[in-house]
């Protein structure tokens, strides 16, 4: 039996299929940083798959790296969405996964229909002009803390996987997580932990596609 706490990292899957078109509003913060921009497109692109809109704007090179702005509708209010870490930029044949994701506006609440985010991909020394951004899923940042719900989804998809929750009281404030009580002998401890972590994980998949080049 194994132990494992909901701090575990992130393993989510990808998938398929929306594109985004350009419309005619450009967000006020899309101007040049002085000293630090190179280049910048001033188009806003927007795309909506699985019911949820996903707008890009503000695409720039920034030093090393290519960066945009992208907002986006929660799913489900209250809890704290994010874009997926396998989002990734595609350009010149290549391909680069998003470095550092944060919020455009640091006070936004949590109950907000909308949150706004700078994505910040790795160029190198490369340059760049048309570019194609591709946002497989949005997910929580956290995983909820509902074992009966997990343990649903794992019986859904068929694991073979038992799970039990635990609570600990802690000087500093306390700890939660999961022990696998039962699990197939073929599947591995990381393979088990990672379908169970994607079961207290809310995720809404698109893809949410964006295209555009920059001067």
């Amino acid at each position: 039996m194994s132990k494992l706490s909901f701090a575990a990292g992130l393993l989510i899957l990808a998938a398929c299929n929306s594109q985004a078109a350009p419309i005619d509003s450009v967000p006020q913060n899309a101007q040049e940083i002085e000293g630090n921009r190179s280049a910048v497109a001033t188009t806003s692109f927007q795309a909506e798959a699985n019911g949820i809109t996903v707008t890009a704007s503000n695409f720039r090179v920034e030093q090393m790296y290519f960066v945009a702005d992208v907002c986006f509708e929660r799913p489900i209010i209250g809890l704290d969405w994010l874009i997926g870490d396998q989002t990734v930029l595609e350009y010149n044949t290549q391909s680069s996964r998003v470095f550092e994701i944060g919020l455009l506006v640091p006070e936004t609440d949590i109950e907000s229909a909308v949150r706004c985010d700078f994505v910040r991909f790795p160029l190198g020394n490369e340059t760049i002009n048309k570019f194609r951004i591709v946002i497989p899923f949005l997910q929580t940042s956290f995983a909820t803390h509902d074992c009966d719900g997990a343990q649903a989804k794992l019986n859904a998809a068929n694991t073979g996987i038992t799970i039990s929750c635990y609570s600990q009281a802690l000087d500093n404030g306390g700890m939660e997580g999961y022990r696998i009580e039962t699990k197939p002998e073929a599947l591995s401890d990381d393979e088990a932990n990672r379908l169970i972590y994607d079961a207290f994980v809310e995720t809404v998949y698109g893809p949410w596609i964006f295209e555009g080049e920059i001067d």
